[in-house]
């Protein structure tokens, strides 16, 4: 789409991107945001997004591991 402002003699192009049943990693790639690490390894690797699993990556973040964390999200 380009919208076309005549009195600014200016135009700008607008990007649509329509995602189909799009998984989460999908959705945050098209903000942009990376989904995978060049990183091979890791100290911690937290598996579950509920409330245990993100306190437990949040601590080890905190006390400065490399930390790794996957799950679903919050569920509830």
């Amino acid at each position: 789409m380009l919208l076309v402002d005549e009195d600014l003699g200016e135009m700008t192009g607008i990007e649509f991107l329509v995602l189909v049943a799009p998984d989460a990693s999908r959705v945050l790639e098209s903000m942009g945001a990376e989904t995978r690490t060049a990183t091979r390894s890791c100290h911690v690797a937290v598996v579950g997004a509920g409330s245990a699993g993100l306190t437990a990556a949040v601590y080890a973040a905190s006390e400065g591991l490399d930390t790794l964390g996957g799950g679903t999200g919050p569920h509830g």
